[in-house]
């Protein structure tokens, strides 16, 4: 019938969402029409899909450099400095290791303030996902501290002059001017010797016979983490990349 072909040529087009199908597994937002457009659900509609799919290959590479820093690098000496600060306390290598994963965040977020350049854009953001995707882990290994040792070991004055200590390691010269490319340096150095002090910190429980399944779960999720903070970073350090399709388009 006529009238009814014309109600069916009328019908609207299903609305596509755009966090799923074939590009969902490449793509966080595409360009929308601007009449449907919610930037308070969808967010900017040029930022890259966040996800990260790291190849067996790539972890053991983030490995190898982490080994590299813990030949090099006065990590252990300095975090053996640490739990030594916390007089005996049972789990005291926890209390060291929320000091290191502050003292990163830190750094991080004040690379997300500092960062300018032609890579701007995508290095804010990288920073910015790299210090909030930390602070759930600092506050479940500072639970986790407190729960299996001592309040003592989240004290804020002891915690202050460790976290101090560290930023000033982990960066060198605070006096310098840094470059773009530089802030990443430091935040993938930065990166590499938390780990390094990870791998300590659970040897060290392990051969304490301190290692409970929870322990052990926590750690392992911390280092899968920030290994994939690491292999961030030095993509990177290698590559200069833009996010933002409109400065692409110029």
């Amino acid at each position: 019938m006529p009238n009814e072909r014309k109600s069916e040529e009328l019908q609207p087009l299903p609305v596509k969402d755009p966090y799923s199908g074939l590009h969902s597994e490449s793509v966080y937002a595409m360009w929308h029409d601007p009449m449907t457009y919610d930037h308070m659900k969808m967010g900017p509609p040029y930022l890259p899909e966040l996800k990260v799919r790291m190849a067996s290959t790539d972890r053991d590479s983030v490995r190898a450099l982490v080994k590299r820093e813990a030949q090099t690098s006065p990590v252990d000496q300095i975090l053996s400095h640490l739990i030594g600060e916390y007089q005996g306390l049972p789990m005291a290598e926890l209390g060291a290791l929320l000091a290191c994963l502050r003292a990163a965040a830190m750094v991080h977020q004040t690379h997300h303030w500092q960062t300018r350049g032609l890579t701007f854009y995508g290095d804010h953001l990288l920073y910015m996902r790299l210090y909030e995707e930390s602070s759930s882990f600092v506050d479940q290994v500072a639970e986790r501290a407190v729960g299996a040792g001592s309040h003592l070991l989240v004290h804020p004055v002891i915690q202050t002059a460790q976290i101090q200590a560290l930023v000033k390691h982990f960066c060198g010269d605070i006096l310098t001017d840094p470059s773009p490319d530089a802030y990443a340096l430091v935040s993938l150095t930065c990166e590499a010797r938390l780990l390094t002090a990870l791998n300590g910190v659970y040897g060290m429980l392990e051969q304490k016979g301190q290692l409970s399944n929870g322990t052990d779960n926590l750690l392992q999720g911390v280092a899968d983490k920030h290994e994939e903070f690491v292999y961030l970073l030095k993509q990177r350090c290698l590559t200069k990349v833009s996010y933002d399709r409109r400065s692409s388009a110029k």
